[in-house]
């Protein structure tokens, strides 16, 4: 019996052991597993917060040519200042901009000013210059031929000042009295027409309309006194007249060889008490009422305008257009010519075929008509 007993005991002693064993064995392997799932779980979490992270830093449209206006004053913290880009639509993250200025040591160096952002900038880009005081200038180019509102609304879009504030000091008369060149220019309010020299001006956010306007105006001054404007004019003629040819010419040249002669009609034409008959002073009073054309008709032709060139003789009241240096240069060296009209090339590059009779005159723009209809077909 005891034998039988030992026999049954032992085995079970054996099971009893075997179960622990496998028990330890079991609970080892899951905490083992649960480590495993823990340390995967954060790799993922980090991994998902660095590709946020990037993410979030990127322009918001790499794109983008416009600036935005963004004024921090004095004491402004990270936290508002990313609350604000974030509101403007500047950066995708506000959180992503605090944390950028946590870790790159910017966050206790942003200084106060007016700044100009584009959406094309990284949140580092931005909190770097933000960080530096530095307030980037913003290029606006003004290319010759436009019109004084053409130029307000260029630097309105490039968001240096609002359309109405610049309308408002183009036709504020007080710059006539700080340029001398103005004195002579048309009454009223678009005095400064063709006086807002063409070019790329570099402008830093926060500058006023003002301030645009007399740097413009310093230019043209510039440029005059580099031609020698006032001692080169043609007998006859005032400096007004004179940008006021000059603006036709820009308007009706699309090449450089053609300017010189196109003055030399416009010159002759006066001479002979002839209508000018420019169809870039009828497109001109024409944008004035706000309606805008490539081509003119000959229901505009019968316009009651002094800016209507096929009614009247003589120039405009004022120039038409910001004319460009060489187009200056053009009214006060005209060509030596007798030409009397002139037209588009049939060549179709450009360029204009130039006549002294109306007979003439009519062959080379029945040639570039025909050039026209062969191109289309």
């Amino acid at each position: 019996m005891r034998r039988d007993v030992d026999y049954i005991y032992v085995p079970l002693l054996s099971v009893k052991t075997e179960f622990r064993v496998m028990e330890t064995v079991n609970k080892g392997g899951f905490r083992k597993h649960i480590l495993l799932a823990v340390i995967l779980v954060l790799v993922l979490a980090a991994g998902s917060c660095a590709i946020w992270y990037i993410t979030a830093g990127r322009p918001v449209n790499s794109k983008s040519k416009s600036v935005q206006i963004v004024n921090i004053e004095q004491g402004t913290g990270a936290s508002s200042i990313g609350q604000t880009l974030k509101s403007k639509g500047l950066i995708r993250s506000s959180a992503a901009f605090r944390i950028y200025g946590k870790l790159n040591g910017t966050e206790d160096e942003y200084q106060a000013g007016t700044y100009g952002i584009s959406k094309s900038m990284s949140i580092g880009e931005i909190a770097k210059m933000i960080a530096s005081g530095k307030t980037r200038t913003v290029s606006v180019t003004i290319p010759e031929g436009l019109a004084e509102y053409q130029i307000a609304r260029r630097f309105s879009n490039a968001g240096l000042v609002k359309y109405d504030d610049f309308v408002k000091a183009l036709e504020d008369g007080s710059y006539r009295s700080k340029f001398s060149f103005l004195k002579g220019a048309q009454k009223g309010k678009h005095y400064l027409e063709g006086y807002l020299f063409p070019d790329t001006y570099s402008v830093s956010p926060g500058t006023s309309s003002d301030a645009i306007i007399t740097m413009m105006l310093k230019s043209t001054q510039s440029q005059l006194e580099a031609l020698k404007a006032e001692k080169n004019l043609p007998k006859g003629y005032s400096l007004n007249e004179v940008m006021t040819a000059a603006s036709i010419i820009e308007k009706e040249s699309q090449v450089d060889k053609d300017r010189a002669k196109i003055a030399s009609v416009i010159y002759n034409r006066l001479k002979k008490d002839m209508p000018l008959q420019m169809d870039s002073t009828i497109t001109y009073l024409l944008d004035q009422t706000g309606e805008h054309k490539t081509e003119v008709t000959y229901q505009d032709l019968k316009i009651d305008s002094p800016y209507n060139t096929y009614k009247n003789t003589g120039l405009p009241p004022g120039p038409i257009a910001s004319p460009g240096k060489a187009s200056i240069q053009a009214a006060l060296h005209p060509a030596d010519t007798d030409y009397l009209y002139f037209v588009v090339s049939s060549k179709l590059d450009g360029s204009h075929v130039f006549s002294s009779s109306y007979s003439q005159f009519n062959k080379d723009k029945a040639a570039y008509s025909k050039a026209l209809e062969d191109q289309k077909n």
